[in-house]
């Protein structure tokens, strides 16, 4: 059984615009738990994650699998700009040390730093998709659920009762 309701186009905007802000707010909650090593890495997913949920959000319904296009677009964008090297974050970061330094930096300088950048995204990405084959694993040998299943659905129901 499911309930829907119809909201005008104002009040769509408002509810959009609380539930974007409160998933961005959540998010940066996150990544500060994750840098004060208060956080799960088992909360961390890649690519074998975000196909599981995605797979789960399509049997769910249309509605799900949109709002999860618009969760992963979120955070995508929010990732692009941590101050990382190799990302537009770290860019504007190097920007804003160039403005403050009063000159370019030296070519070397920007080209380790890069380096540096894509080496802690390939690390990561890594990591996170061997965390997404490690809780597979889960699955298909101790048949524990990892809690993949559910996630859009959970996460829809957080973001409702927070915004209403």
């Amino acid at each position: 059984l499911k309930i829907s309701r119809s909201f005008s186009f104002g009040e769509s905007v408002i509810l959009g615009t609380s539930r974007l802000w409160f998933l961005t707010t959540a998010t940066f909650s996150f990544l500060g738990q994750m840098f004060q090593g208060e956080g799960s890495m088992d909360d961390l997913g890649g690519p074998v994650k975000i196909g599981v949920v995605i797979g789960d959000a399509v049997r769910s319904g249309i509605a799900e699998l949109f709002f999860l296009m618009s969760f992963i677009s979120l955070q995508l964008g929010i990732f692009n700009l941590l101050p990382i090297p190799a990302l537009d974050g770290g860019h504007i970061f190097m920007l804003l040390v160039e403005k403050f330094n009063g000159g370019p930096l030296s070519t070397a300088l920007r080209e380790k730093t890069q380096m540096v950048g894509f080496s802690l995204l390939i690390s990561l990405m890594i990591f996170v998709t061997w965390n997404d084959l490690m809780s597979l694993l889960e699955i298909f040998v101790y048949q524990e659920d990892p809690g993949f299943p559910g996630f859009v659905a959970n996460l829809k129901l957080d973001c409702m009762a927070e915004t209403a």
